[in-house]
């Protein structure tokens, strides 16, 4: 993967034209930068886990109070709740890993997905 970045650096230092910028591009190199831009992104899926489960326990407590159903077993179930969206996808993922299924670089995105489009259908509900 990494003999792409030579190169770039290659044509960049040595080829100068205020008309025409080359760029190196493989498939290889588009799956390096997607799985870089997916880790990068980890931060800001914990936040947003975080956030989330902050929401779903609001809006637990709130109708259980509303309810006087008030107990502190819903706050788990308003965290697992959350988690268990990540939990199936890592299961999912590390099952095709084990079963030899090549790694591709789309599987970074899918915890993101699976936490917006999941929120999504939830609130539909």
């Amino acid at each position: 993967f990494r003999c792409h970045y030579p190169l770039t650096f290659l044509i960049s230092s040595e080829y100068h034209s205020d008309l025409v910028k080359v760029y190196a591009y493989s498939q290889s190199y588009v799956e390096e930068e997607m799985v870089r831009g997916g880790i990068i992104m980890i931060p800001y899926l914990v936040v947003g886990f975080a956030i989330m489960c902050v929401c779903s326990i609001v809006s637990v407590m709130t109708r259980a109070l509303y309810m006087h159903q008030e107990n502190w077993y819903k706050i788990a179930l308003a965290i697992m709740a959350c988690l268990t969206p990540l939990l199936s996808c890592s299961t999912a993922l590390a099952t095709m890993f084990l079963c030899g299924v090549r790694f591709a670089s789309i599987l970074c995105v899918i915890p993101f997905l699976v936490l917006s489009i999941g929120e999504l259908i939830d609130t539909y509900y």
